[in-house]
């Protein structure tokens, strides 16, 4: 299984076409990257918990609490990366957040 995990936001115009901001996505964590041992326990939160492989993550609760348990639980996110990760949601919660699996051969 190659895919990668992609934290995004959508691009935000109100009405007048004012621009908020832009599309943005970002890779924060490559299965390839996760250790052999955390690989098989990551894939199936990502399937059993968090419905990742049938569908993207548009809840913002759920996507900060999907990051935190990587973060914890399985120690797959450093904490620089985190640091960033939690600035990118207060920068752009009021857009709409996205988490969403993406095979390599297609990012």
């Amino acid at each position: 299984m190659n895919f990668v995990l992609v934290l995004g936001c959508q691009e935000h115009q109100d009405e007048s076409g004012f621009a908020y901001c832009s599309h943005l996505s970002n890779i924060i964590l490559d299965i390839d990257n996760v250790s052999s041992e955390n690989k098989e326990e990551v894939i199936n939160f990502f399937d059993r918990a968090c419905n990742l492989f049938d569908k993207p993550c548009y809840d913002y609760n759920k996507i900060v609490n999907i990051v935190n348990y990587l973060y914890k639980k399985y120690n797959v996110i450093s904490e620089n990366l985190l640091k960033k990760i939690q600035k990118l949601f207060y920068m752009y919660k009021e857009f709409g957040m996205f988490l969403i699996l993406v095979p390599k051969d297609l990012n």
